[in-house]
């Protein structure tokens, strides 16, 4: 259970390391793309599915609440406790329907 926990630390820590945000209902596609972009540059699988994990089911379908997050995730200063709840389901979601 222990190894779990910590590879799903791991994974939000990775995925935390975002570089942009994204395009989608209310999000432009230029920041879609830098979104995937820094996601991937991270190497956190599953960039898509979290970009759409966070604008379709989080909520976080505006640029402005895309930066809000993002300056969340940089305030958790890579501690997964402290990053924010729609975050972590989103990352937890994306591993689940990426690795059953």
């Amino acid at each position: 259970m222990r190894a779990g926990l910590s590879t799903t630390g791991a994974a939000l820590v990775a995925a935390a390391a975002i570089a942009g945000c994204g395009g989608s209902s209310g999000i432009s596609d230029k920041e879609h793309k830098n979104f995937v972009k820094g996601c991937s540059s991270s190497q956190s699988a599953g960039c898509e599915c979290l970009f759409t994990q966070l604008t379709k089911n989080q909520g976080v379908n505006t640029e402005k609440k895309m930066n809000d997050l993002k300056n969340q995730i940089q305030a958790a200063a890579g501690n997964p406790a402290a990053l924010p709840a729609k975050y972590r389901d989103a990352v937890l979601a994306c591993r689940k329907l990426l690795h059953g």
